[in-house]
């Protein structure tokens, strides 16, 4: 845009390229969230808990078996068993 206002067309048409891509990519981004929701929903309430711990929380295998008061064992397993669910919908974590 110049000092009047106005603005050329090869200004626009970028412009309304980087509309477009960032709309596509806002897109993009829900559907990943969509499906991170349901891949996480499919897990048992014990899973998803100890996901949180071990990768949002930064919480060790050991700490995660205090407060659940289990074998360290019985955290590994279930966590393995949830990231197993995960990979196979494609989510990282």
């Amino acid at each position: 845009e110049d000092i009047f206002g106005y603005v050329d067309s090869e200004t626009e048409l970028h412009n309304k390229e980087l509309l477009v891509n960032s709309l596509f990519i806002e897109y993009e981004e829900r559907e990943k969230a969509k499906e991170i929701e349901a891949a996480i929903d499919s897990l048992t309430e014990t899973q998803k808990r100890r996901i949180i711990m071990r990768f949002y929380e930064s919480r060790t295998y050991e700490e995660i078996a205090q407060i659940e008061e289990v074998c360290i064992n019985a955290v590994k397993d279930s966590i393995e068993r949830a990231l197993v669910v995960l990979r196979k919908s494609n989510i990282e974590l």
